[in-house]
């Protein structure tokens, strides 16, 4: 349950940031400047909306490469820290619970950019934000499950 409450507060921060860093951008304070008109839930149904499309890296690779590689590690942190949170009895079931929070997180972020004029929420960073997630899950749990053989050959047995 824990885990549960410290991702909604991640979520609610990550969307305060991606408000207060259009806040920053902008000159005046006013809702019509920060959020697009005439959008609604419904882009999620069309295909043809810019959320499905692939970025074009002419002229702009190496910061959106930068930014992609950040949005790998950022989710796989949070991952492994709702993963560290938690207290469940099995390894296994605390990785798939902290998966699923950052990517409910993760989807909830991008869906909310889609609707502020200075960004663009996209499919592709969920699947990069997944990928992230999951990698470092299983990097955690390999690393604990070397830890723990490495324990065990080290204590000695009784005769």
């Amino acid at each position: 349950m824990k885990q549960i409450y410290v991702a909604i507060c991640i979520g609610i921060i990550i969307i305060i940031g991606n408000t207060l860093g259009e806040l920053a951008r902008i000159d005046f304070y006013t809702i019509d400047q920060i959020y697009k008109k005439q959008v609604t839930p419904l882009f999620l149904l069309d295909r043809s909306s810019s959320f499905y499309h692939i970025y074009s890296i002419k002229g702009d690779f190496p910061y959106l490469a930068i930014r992609k590689v950040g949005h790998f590690f950022f989710y796989g942190f949070i991952t492994i820290f709702l993963l560290r949170v938690g207290k469940w009895r099995s390894l296994l079931v605390n990785g798939f619970l902290a998966t699923i929070l950052t990517l409910c997180i993760g989807i909830l972020d991008e869906v909310y950019q889609y609707f502020l004029i200075g960004r663009s929420g996209r499919m592709l960073d969920i699947l990069i934000d997944a990928a992230g997630c999951f990698i470092f899950v299983v990097i955690y749990m390999v690393a604990r499950g070397l830890g723990r053989q490495r324990d065990r050959s080290a204590v000695p047995l009784e005769e």
